[in-house]
């Protein structure tokens, strides 16, 4: 029975990292945003405080939570007060149709747009 479950989890893992042979770069023409989207990591770009320095901008999460589909990934992010939710169908052949970012603020706003991502 052990080994069953060591099976199945190795065999996710193995599948969740084959996902990310690459990191994904998702941008939106609409809004100064964009993400780098790597195995362990999110990189944000954009302007997220108002500042018009792009370095200041530069925001690398490490905390955030991952749902792996069997050719996608969806993971939700919590940064300043605003819930980040990028959602990529399928990493190997991505689609402007089929993924998208959803922005949601504190009072439950939510705004969702269409990613372009490499």
């Amino acid at each position: 029975m052990l080994n069953n479950y060591m099976i199945a989890t190795l065999t996710l893992l193995l599948a969740s990292q084959g996902a990310f042979a690459k990191p994904l770069k998702c941008s939106n023409d609409r809004i100064a945003k964009s993400w780098l989207i790597d195995q362990g990591r999110i990189i944000m770009q954009g302007d997220t405080s108002g500042s018009r320095d792009v370095a200041s901008s530069l925001n690398e999460i490490r905390s955030f939570r991952t749902q792996l589909t069997s050719e996608g990934i969806s993971r939700v992010i919590n940064h300043k007060g605003m819930k980040y939710s990028i959602h990529v169908n399928n990493v190997k052949a991505p689609s402007e149709l089929d993924d998208y970012v959803a922005i949601k603020n504190n009072e439950g706003h939510e705004v969702i747009y269409p990613l372009n991502c490499q």
